[in-house]
């Protein structure tokens, strides 16, 4: 009776951890995805059967989905732009993390072996082929459907700008090239119905300048032997050292198309991209049978931002190498014009309502800081080439940009520490609940087998408890926990290297010790039973052993000193995972040596939860067979005979149902941490996608930060005296090097 309760309570347990899971998961919008990861590779890594997410699938196979799932989607909404648009982005290029596949060896300094993997670019473009060969013709017709559908939103024309050209820096080896031939017609058509933008005058130029014209890199010492350099008067010379590249014109005809197309770019209002339009992405993905988990991925692995940054960052160089050409010319005037156009690029930039325009201000201002050092270089060589009134404007013009761009780094710094959430992939929960998880689907498979051939044994008799549930609550523990400390503790230094060599050493010695007392006691009894003389040849051979390794006890001090003076690395070392060293992960999750956590992730990393199963059921069953063995009054060879099929399914069914029930405690584990686990999951869920679902309100979430910022004074003071300082230092740098020169 007391049996068939303790299984209702079981049941109730495990119903109740199920119901409480699923209730939890249905109150998030991640929780059944997060709940679906984690069982999925719980009980998919012991039989090998792991989700790939699908942007680390090869470029071909995540071709053949994209391929079936943009087709099926935009056939179920026909009249839909933005899935149309959306499905235009998932086929413009394969999701970049596949790249990690594409790994290759390399000579690096022994001090650094990160340094010896580098990406092979060769592959990764030929894998990238077959994605583009499949996908861009299906890309550029979706593309043009959703500028059909809806031609009045800006966003879509923009968009379709973009995918007229490559988009990829690794995987087409720097490549920005247009992608069809009638793409000057194209950008006309888009500049039609978005009159101010810059856009597409600015590709159009760029692309003009890429196919008319190239540079190479200048070095003023070389410079000076050239007929050319010498006939250049002395000031001039003097701003060779800011020259940094050489312009070769081989289309003379398009490259002024390409200079004219640039200037009229440059009297647009500003330079937009289109980021409101990234839902599109958001809604195809969540359309398409991606696994959840992999929507923010997917969403924010297409190369939109890229095109934006690299678009300014080619643009801002062309004006560079032709305010360069122009100096090396003599003429002043045509170099000030270029170094302006750079400054009016980047004001157009930063002006629409973009996350890319907040990335320009940090990540790129280097090249408006260049641009504006460049032009009080030339205005300290030529006075009278820049008037007074403009060098003032510009110094405060830069003043305020310097300061905007320190505030809003500032802002994000705020926002990081205390709105963003904390990568849930670093979270305690995170890792409790994968351990969890894994245990209890380790545990499971283990019990199934157990009891089924322990049923197929013998079908009929009960199992008779000769172990108790605290005596296997004991054993369950010990096993664990031995390899928490071996693995686990020992590996992430909890246990510090000396004390683990201490304990190895003090381990051997300890064997050797009990092996011989061992000896002594056998000899004793041999003794005691008065049969000595049935014994001669083994105390002899005792006799004769200790004599030799008394000989021998010199040599064996001496290595035992060398040891002591030069001891081995006697300690269990970190362990990497997923094809990382278990420094760059320590230093990725930033975990410090000696913590908790790190000594759980690598307790994982040993496979400690296989482990630990291992060693407690060996544990549990041991402790079984001399308790039955002890019971029944028999010996130990006579408590399990392989031709007893009775007793070999007791114990079977014994271990099978131990298995089981620490799996309950696992899953019972598990449903105490889902919920933490699913919110912190959510959390970052959410984050992600919210700047996929509304661009917009990431961008004033940003602003509204940075406000705050300016509103503080004790945050300003240090701000404007940090960018004072360091536009006057960079004056008195400025004047020192003009007069060394």
């Amino acid at each position: 009776m007391g049996h068939r309760y303790a299984k209702w309570v079981v049941a109730a347990a495990v119903l109740l951890a199920v119901v409480r899971i699923a209730s939890v998961a249905s109150h998030t919008e991640y929780g059944w995805g997060l709940l679906s990861d984690q069982w999925q590779f719980a009980l998919g890594t012991p039989v090998g059967l792991q989700h790939t997410p699908i942007g680390q699938c090869p470029p071909v196979d995540q071709a053949k989905f994209w391929l079936a799932e943009t087709d099926r989607v935009v056939a179920e909404h026909p009249d839909s732009a933005s899935l149309a648009m959306g499905a235009a982005w998932v086929l413009d290029s394969p999701g970049v993390d596949f790249m990690s596949g594409y790994m290759k060896s390399k000579e690096y300094p022994k001090a650094f072996p990160s340094m010896g993997m580098e990406l092979d670019d060769e592959a990764i473009a030929r894998a990238t082929a077959e994605f583009r060969e499949r996908c861009l013709p299906r890309c550029l017709e979706l593309a043009r459907r959703a500028t059909e559908l809806e031609p009045q939103n800006v966003d879509w024309w923009r968009m379709r700008a973009l995918l007229e050209f490559e988009g990829d820096q690794f995987m087409s080896g720097l490549d920005f090239s247009p992608r069809e031939a009638d793409w000057l017609q194209v950008l006309e058509q888009c500049q039609q119905h978005d009159p101010d933008n810059a856009l597409y005058d600015y590709l159009a130029a760029f692309s003009l300048w890429e196919q008319s014209a190239s540079y190479d890199a200048f070095f003023p010492d070389d410079a000076t032997q050239d007929e050319d350099f010498q006939r250049i008067d002395q000031q001039t010379r003097r701003l060779a050292s800011t020259v940094s590249r050489t312009l070769a014109i081989h289309d003379e005809s398009g490259f002024l198309q390409g200079c004219k197309r640039f200037e009229a770019g440059q009297q647009k209002a500003y330079l937009a991209f289109g980021e409101a339009g990234t839902p599109c992405i958001a809604e195809l993905v969540s359309q398409s049978g991606a696994k959840q988990s992999d929507w923010p991925i997917v969403a924010t692995n297409r190369l939109i931002s890229y095109r934006q940054t690299w678009l300014y960052a080619m643009l801002s160089r062309w004006c560079m190498v032709q305010a360069d050409d122009a100096i090396l010319d003599g003429n002043i005037e045509l170099a000030i014009d270029h170094k302006r156009q750079t400054l009016r690029l980047f004001e157009q930039a930063i002006l629409p309502k973009e996350t890319s325009a907040l990335d320009l201000q940090l990540r790129y201002a280097v090249i408006r800081e260049a641009n504006y050092a460049g032009l009080l270089k030339i205005a300290e060589a030529f006075p009278d080439a820049i008037s007074q009134a403009e060098l003032d404007a510009l110094k405060l013009r830069e003043r305020q940009l310097r300061i905007d761009a320190a505030t809003l780094t500032a802002a994000l710094q705020t926002l990081h520490a205390e709105v963003y959430p904390e990568p849930f992939s670093t979270t305690r929960e995170a890792t409790y609940s994968a351990v969890a998880s894994l245990s209890a689907g380790a545990m499971l498979y283990l019990a199934l087998p157990l009891l089924l051939v322990g049923w197929l044994l013998a079908r009929r008799g009960d199992t008779p408890s000769h172990l108790g549930f605290v005596r296997q609550c004991v054993a369950w523990l010990v096993g664990y926990g031995l390899t928490i400390v071996v693995l686990g503790m020992a590996p992430a230094e909890v246990i510090s290297h000396a004390w683990q060599q201490r304990a190895i050493i003090g381990g051997i010695w300890l064997s050797a010790f009990a092996i011989a007392a061992g000896a002594a006691w056998i000899l004793l009894r041999v003794i005691r039973r008065r049969q000595v003389r049935y014994q001669t040849r083994t105390l002899l051979a005792i006799t004769t052993a200790i004599a030799v390794l008394a000989a021998q006890w010199p040599w064996v001090s001496w290595a035992l000193a060398a040891l002591a003076a030069n001891p081995p690395e006697l300690w269990v070392h970190a362990r990497g995972f997923g094809g990382l060293d278990a420094e760059v992960i320590r230093a990725g999750t930033k975990l410090q040596t000696g913590s908790w956590m790190w000594a759980v992730l690598q307790w994982f990393a040993h496979l400690g939860h296989y482990v630990g199963l291992a060693l407690s059921l060996l544990l549990v069953i041991g402790w079984y067979v001399l308790r039955s063995a002890r019971q029944q009054r028999e010996g130990w060879r006579l408590g399990f005979v392989p031709a007893d099929r009775q007793r070999w399914s007791q114990l079977l069914r014994f271990a099978g149902r131990s298995a089981a029930g620490a799996a309950i405690v696992w899953l019972l584990v598990y449903a105490a941490i889902f919920s933490q686990a699913a919110a912190l999951a959510d959390a970052e869920f959410q984050y992600k996608m919210r700047y996929c679902r509304d661009p917009l309100a990431h961008y004033n979430e940003i602003v509204e930060a940075q406000a705050t910022v300016k509103a503080s004074p004790a945050k300003m003071t240090p701000i404007r005296q940090q960018v004072e300082f360091d536009l006057s230092d960079e004056e008195l740098l400025q004047q020192y090097y003009g007069e060394e020169e």
